[in-house]
């Protein structure tokens, strides 16, 4: 009698670690949902082309293809076009990059992102006025140049469908065919709102 009972003693914890459910923080916390992202992008940029400084208003749209799904710290493949506009001219940024989101908080759906890209950046300006700062030095005025992208922000996924990203300071060197060799454009508070869809 005494050894029967024991033995239900012994075998109790047992059965309550195999009835135990076992709940990870990712299902209990959303990540991003589907392998699909669209966001659209809002900001300032300002370049220095050594003949003058100038600021811009840049908007566009990130597309990007989640190649693991349902990680922890996902990995993209993004194709971001920005438009910018201001002070006498326009550019066209076409910079296919790599973002990885990484997670930062275990409580919530937080992570920081590194980005890197090679594309191309082009510069489309006013007619000229006899000056060279009016002309940007004439340095890459509409002709597409090579160009490359180095950046970072952190970003909030609510539900794991709304992103909400804000990019402090990015830039993109681009290949400028003069003498100067490189025109750098730098990013400012660039900031994101985008949905995540797909499988």
């Amino acid at each position: 009698m005494a050894l029967a009972m024991l033995a239900s003693l012994a075998s109790a914890p047992a059965i309550a670690r195999q009835t135990t459910p076992v709940v990870s923080i990712d299902s209990a916390i959303d990540g991003p949902a589907g392998m699909l992202r669209l966001d659209m992008m809002l900001g300032g940029s300002f370049y220095d082309d050594g003949y003058s400084t100038r600021s811009q208003f840049r908007a566009g749209a990130y597309f990007g293809v989640n190649l693991i799904p349902r990680a922890w710290s996902p990995l993209y493949i993004g194709l971001p076009l920005a438009f910018g506009f201001g002070n006498g001219f326009a550019t066209v940024r076409i910079i296919p990059e790599v973002e990885w989101d990484l997670r930062i908080s275990k409580a919530i759906p937080l992570y920081f992102f590194p980005a890197v890209g090679i594309g191309a950046l082009s510069a489309y300006r006013s007619p000229c006025n006899d000056e060279p700062s009016a002309c940007m030095g004439e340095s890459f005025v509409d002709a597409m140049r090579f160009a490359v992208h180095a950046g970072g922000g952190f970003k909030y996924i609510h539900a794991g469908r709304l992103n909400v990203s804000v990019q402090p300071l990015s830039v993109d060197a681009v290949q400028s065919g003069s003498s100067k060799g490189w025109v750098n454009f730098w990013n400012l508070m660039v900031v994101g709102v985008g949905a995540n869809f797909g499988r």
